[in-house]
């Protein structure tokens, strides 16, 4: 009992996972078998508890519109392509279209073909991953824009820190489903890499709910989540994620040279991760 008010006292609080109250109209995700879930075609709005509402539109290859009409990978009256990959913030949550860093550029430069397959959630494992189906569907861009942070590190490994965060929440609000418009979480499985024993890059698939198992009482007791989290940095710290990172830049690099693509990394944040992790790619890719 010492224990629990010491560690409240310490600002410490049980793990809790946000109950999201907003309302969604139109499916904004579907089940996908390579990326774990995807852009849903089609018109999505949002009604936000706070009164304030927002609009996408989703194209039939999984991108979010960048203007009045979606555009085709391989339009030849374009001069020339800029894709797009990153998460939610490439993707633009909570925004309209036309507020979007994709849609703005495309106003800026109307004569290219700009395409933003940003998803919330994804790390670089799925960014790779979309890069290599375009690949697969000979859609080849002249310009591969990554927009990275240092907080995908946790997402493209799939570590144990950002299971309790991401699988947690999905299932806080598996009530809200119909009212979220949800894919079926149970459904998922979500795709990421580690190294194998040879330092090679392995891609894994596991299933999503399944992933990740919270330790007893950690929704209740402070100490029990502090514990929890700790144990959890350090099982973090085994998985060579700046390792993965670096590798999936050097084939995305040699992916993007085979079919004379230019790759851009550009850093989201300016913490002093990310600038560790964009210069190492500069000297490694």
């Amino acid at each position: 009992v010492l224990s629990e008010i010491s560690v409240r006292k310490l600002g410490y609080q049980p793990a809790m996972a946000e109950d999201i109250s907003d309302s969604i109209r139109g499916y904004a995700f579907a089940l996908d078998t390579v990326l774990g879930f995807s852009l849903n075609p089609g018109d999505v709005y949002v009604d936000f508890v706070n009164q304030l509402k927002s609009h996408a539109h989703h194209c039939d290859d999984k991108s979010r519109a960048t203007g009045p009409a979606c555009t085709k990978p391989n339009d030849t009256s374009l001069t020339s392509s800029i894709y797009l990959y990153g998460c939610s913030f490439t993707y633009g949550n909570n925004l309209d279209d036309s507020m979007t860093m994709a849609w703005k550029m495309k106003a800026m430069m109307p004569d290219r073909n700009i395409k933003n397959f940003g998803v919330g959630g994804f790390g670089l494992s799925q960014m790779y991953l979309q890069v290599q189906e375009h690949e697969r569907d000979s859609i080849f861009p002249n310009i591969v824009i990554i927009n990275y942070a240092s907080m995908h590190d946790v997402r493209t490994v799939f570590s144990r820190s950002w299971r309790k965060q991401f699988v947690t929440s999905c299932k806080a609000n598996i009530k809200n489903q119909e009212r979220l418009k949800m894919v079926p979480i149970d459904s998922i499985n979500w795709p990421y890499y580690r190294l194998d024993a040879n330092q090679n890059l392995e891609l894994k698939y596991v299933r999503f709910t399944k992933s990740y198992t919270e330790w007893p009482l950690v929704s209740h007791l402070a100490l029990m989540n502090l514990l929890e989290k700790t144990y959890n940095q350090f099982a973090d710290r085994k998985l060579q994620m700046a390792e993965v990172t670096f590798k999936i830049f050097q084939q995305l690099n040699d992916l993007c040279k085979r079919h004379h693509m230019k790759l851009v990394v550009a850093g989201l944040y300016k913490d002093e991760q990310t600038k560790i992790g964009r210069a190492s790619c500069r000297e490694r890719v």
